[in-house]
């Protein structure tokens, strides 16, 4: 018997992925971001389901990310968008992967380390070259060549083993409607459309070109990118309830999250619960243990009855702290609660629901930590709808 587990809804994906494509230029396609396990999804499962959607672009973090979808089966365009060491290109290589070039330093020296491997390893393909998109600095300064350096943008295209097919940049305030923001996104997108002219008047092809994040493509939108990055959203959650968005969204959550129960039991007033003993029953209560805590990704300080459940069709709260593999809910006021029922701890029963933007708000946080936190030690059982 689990003790608990993940469900993915498919209609749910599908959905998102055309709700967020409403106002797209229509040459604009789709990158599917699948980083830290498909923000908690399962990376395979959803990269999978969305080359069935026709989405057969997406984005990883890490070189072993890129990996694990290569050996899964996936052999679309897989970006990664995150350094990888030059002592790894051959592995870039082996499993055509486009690496994003994070400053020219770092593209020199993987063009270079990558040259003395094929020399030394593969001499047969002295002509191979590794795949990467330019990443451009339009004001975020994280990783990229500066937005209006465009003499140093050329120099990634004349690089011998290295072939960029494209570039990017990221909109770090897209998701707010503060006019100071507005106008820096709109001067980002502005700069980088500016540096994709200049290469091509210098006689340069600029492979694909994409900056829209998920609020990106949805507050900025249309845009005459190649492609759009979907992350959040696409799984159906805003980072908060209080982002900005300049249309309603009509989105629906992929995940469901499920707990078995595994004992019930009934506590005296005054009795208390867990570490701290933080929770005493004023009432007879009936307190029901679930197997997951904050060492499968739940936050900490959702104790004291800031996080809900659902159980036989009604709303439950937390008792006492959550603990690293258990948690205890107070099931007073729901009948008949027993060993195995499920506890639904992110989705939906009915007209009951309760939404990851939920434990963002009360933890404090982003919806992107919320899910990116859930760990391989949940079961994931796929898409069952």
């Amino acid at each position: 018997m689990n003790r608990t587990w993940i469900e993915l809804d498919s209609q749910a994906l599908k959905h998102n992925l055309d709700e967020l494509s409403k106002e797209f230029d229509p040459k604009t396609g789709i990158m599917g971001v699948v980083k830290a396990n498909g923000y908690g999804h399962g990376a395979c499962q959803i990269g999978a389901k969305l080359a069935e959607f026709g989405v057969d672009h997406l984005c990883v973090a890490t070189l072993e990310e890129g990996i694990e979808l290569r050996k899964a089966g996936l052999d679309g365009f897989i970006l990664v968008l995150g350094y990888t060491a030059p002592a790894f290109a051959m592995d870039l290589y082996k499993y055509k992967l486009t690496q994003t070039l994070v400053s020219i330093e770092y593209a020199k020296q993987l063009d270079e380390v990558f040259a003395n491997m094929v020399a030394a390893a593969m001499p047969e393909i002295k002509d191979a070259k590794l795949m990467a998109n330019m990443a451009v600095d339009t004001g975020m300064h994280r990783i990229g060549v500066a937005q209006d350096d465009y003499e140093t943008m050329k120099e990634f295209y004349s690089l011998p083993h290295i072939e960029c097919t494209g570039m990017f940049t990221h909109l770090p305030v897209a998701d707010t409607g503060e006019e100071e923001h507005v106008e820096f996104t709109k001067n980002q997108i502005a700069a980088f459309f500016k540096a994709k002219e200049e290469l091509i008047k210098a006689g340069i092809n600029p492979g694909i070109c994409h900056c829209q994040n998920s609020l990106g493509s949805v507050n900025y939108s249309p845009l005459p990118a190649d492609y759009a990055r979907f992350g959040i959203l696409m799984y159906g959650a805003l980072q908060c309830y209080e982002d900005y968005t300049t249309r309603k969204l009509d989105l629906q959550p992929v995940m469901t999250l499920k707990a078995h129960i595994a004992s019930v039991r009934e506590i005296a007033p005054g009795e208390s619960v867990g570490y701290g003993r933080t929770f005493r029953a004023e009432r007879p209560t009936k307190i029901a243990t679930i197997g997951i805590g904050y060492a499968d990704g739940v936050p900490r300080n959702l104790s004291g009855g800031k996080l809900k459940a659902i159980v036989n069709g009604q709303y439950c709260q937390g008792a006492g702290r959550i603990c690293m593999d258990q948690m205890m809910l107070d099931v007073t006021d729901i009948p008949d609660v027993k060993m195995g029922d499920v506890a639904i701890l992110l989705g939906k029963d009915g007209d009951k629901a309760i939404y990851a933007e939920d434990w963002a708000r009360d933890a404090g946080t982003i919806t992107d930590e919320i899910f990116t936190r859930l760990n391989k030690r949940i079961e994931n059982n796929g898409f069952v709808k």
